[in-house]
C-alpha cells in the first residue's frame, strides 16, 4: 500500500512539473504599442513559483495584436502602456502561418513559446471604470463616456464632435433637438 502511495505521489509530482513548464496564457501589462505593425511589448504580471519564492517572468516582445479583422473590415484597437490584457501562447511555431496567411508547416519545433504569442487585450481590472455609456447598447468610446458611438436595434447615437470626410447622404429629414 505504501509503495503504491509513493508511486502515485511521484507520478503526481511529475505531472505537476510537466504542466508547470507549459505556457498557455498570461495576464500581461502593455509596455509599448506599435500601431503601424499592430504589435505590443508586454510584461506578464502573474509571477511564477521557483522553489521557495516567486519570480517575475521576462517581457514578451513584438506580440501580434488579435483584433476583429476580416471580409475587408477591421476594428482596430489602440493600446497604451499600462493597459492590461491576455497573451495566449499558441501550441506550435506560428511564424510561417502569420507571415503567409495560409496553412504551413512550422519553421521550428517550438511549443507554447513567447515567440508564438497573440495579445488579446482589454481587460478592465481593479479600480478602472467605464461610465457614461447608454445602458443596453453596443458602445465604443472613451472610458469616461465623454465621447462614444452607441448602437441599438433602433438606431445609432454619437456623443462628441463629428467630422465627415466625403459625401453625406441622408434619407428622411434632419431633426434639430436643441
Amino acid at each position: 500500500m505504501a509503495r503504491q502511495s509513493k508511486k502515485r505521489a511521484f507520478e503526481d509530482a511529475q505531472a505537476q512539473s510537466m504542466a508547470s513548464s507549459i505556457c498557455v496564457a498570461d495576464i500581461v501589462k502593455v509596455v509599448a504599442f506599435d500601431e503601424a505593425n499592430m504589435t505590443v511589448d508586454v510584461q506578464p504580471i502573474t509571477r511564477y513559483p521557483d522553489e521557495d519564492s516567486f519570480q517575475t517572468k521576462p517581457q514578451v516582445l513584438a506580440v501580434p495584436v488579435a483584433m476583429i479583422y476580416g471580409g475587408g473590415w477591421a476594428f482596430r484597437p489602440v493600446y497604451q502602456a499600462g493597459d492590461i490584457g491576455v497573451v495566449l501562447y499558441l501550441d506550435r511555431d506560428s511564424d510561417a502561418v502569420i507571415a503567409g496567411g495560409a496553412e504551413a508547416d512550422p519553421n521550428t519545433e517550438r511549443l507554447h513559446s513567447g515567440d508564438d504569442a497573440i495579445f488579446l487585450g482589454g481587460i478592465r481590472v481593479g479600480s478602472n471604470t467605464i461610465s457614461g455609456f447608454p445602458s443596453g447598447t453596443l458602445c465604443m468610446g472613451t472610458t469616461d463616456g465623454s465621447v462614444y458611438f452607441s448602437m441599438t436595434k433602433s438606431g445609432i447615437d454619437i456623443k462628441g464632435n463629428v467630422t465627415i470626410t466625403g459625401n453625406l447622404t441622408t434619407t428622411g429629414g434632419v431633426v434639430n433637438l436643441n
